[in-house]
């Protein structure tokens, strides 16, 4: 079993992984309508024991996930990821390509897959693997538009990880005056006819330094993919919007309701100092779950999957056993 290893990231992250990323990860973009396009990216593992998909987290891109997908193809996995709808290098829905917006969930869920019924089935036929199984590893919003995806389409995938899932938002105000400030604003932008505006206290993309951020205690990690936001303006993505805020508590609504419907085994994880999403509503969920089981990373915050060694490597251990038994 490899494991990416924090020791070696410093040379690694300046030789191995942009390596790793030209030579090894494939480009592609999908026209998905007439009106915008998803970024996708590939690895192929000759004589695969699967594929798996990445689904990334909010204002996230395929490149942050490189390390991950050098790690699962060194273990034999063929990997697919892409960028959603309006964040990355995909398409983006507003005049300022900042805003963080979607109307629907739902956008997200067919964007997902339409992708991997078509263009990645494609891939897998063209590399004469079409027959392996397809796996899920999904993060934080990603780990929402999973769910419902999961419910929508239960043939897509064997099994599925949930990193971290977006099933409830910590926010610094009650929920019931959060909810009403989503709905009057969104509300309010639908009657004025404004496409977008962000939420209260949001706006267009900032750099925060490793001593300020929630998202992980591995500053290794947290350097690189800033670093790669630095390089690329077009992956960077601004604050949340009234309408990706109403969005997303409609489908986190839906979750807590209706989770109980998904069979497919699942795989979850939970960090214990998380400081961006609602552990009780992720326990609450994988408790209705009928085929789950639920992990907490003690002490990791809520990029699990980019954190430190000690807390990262216990979540990806369980991943490949997971996926392997």
């Amino acid at each position: 079993m490899y494991l990416s290893n924090e020791q070696q990231l410093a040379s690694y992250y300046q030789v191995a992984l942009p390596k790793f990323i030209s030579e090894k990860m494939q480009v592609g973009d999908w026209q998905r309508s007439d009106t915008y396009h998803l970024h996708y990216r590939y690895v192929i593992k000759p004589s695969a024991k699967a594929w798996v998909v990445i689904m990334q987290g909010r204002a996230e891109s395929v490149v942050k996930y490189a390390e991950l997908m050098d790690e699962l193809h060194q273990n034999g996995f063929s990997v697919f990821a892409f960028d959603h709808i309006g964040q990355g290098q995909s398409g983006r829905l507003t005049e300022n390509p900042l805003h963080g917006f979607v109307e629907d969930f739902d956008a997200y869920v067919e964007d997902s897959a339409a992708l991997i019924s078509g263009v990645m089935q494609d891939l897998k036929s063209q590399y004469q693997q079409r027959d392996l199984p397809q796996y899920l590893l999904s993060h934080s919003m990603g780990g929402a538009i999973a769910t419902l995806l999961l419910e929508k389409y239960p043939q897509l995938f064997n099994k599925a990880v949930l990193s971290s899932p977006m099933y409830g938002i910590q926010a610094p105000i009650p929920d019931r005056l959060a909810r009403l400030l989503v709905t009057v604003g969104a509300a309010v932008h639908r009657i004025l006819g404004i496409s977008s505006g962000y939420f209260l206290g949001q706006g267009d993309y900032k750099a925060v330094d490793f001593t300020e951020n929630k998202l992980t205690s591995s500053k290794l990690r947290y350097d690189w993919f800033k670093q790669y936001y630095n390089d690329n303006v077009d992956a960077r993505l601004g604050g949340v919007t009234f309408q990706w805020l109403a969005a997303a508590l409609h489908a986190m609504d839906h979750i807590v309701m209706h989770a109980n419907r998904i069979d497919t085994p699942v795989l979850g994880f939970k960090a214990g100092s998380d400081e961006i999403v609602n552990n009780e509503v992720i326990d609450q969920v994988f408790a209705s779950l009928p085929n789950a089981e639920l992990v907490e990373i003690v002490g990791a915050r809520h990029e699990i999957l980019f954190e430190q060694d000690r807390f990262r490597q216990q979540a990806v251990i369980r991943i490949l056993q997971f996926f392997l038994s």
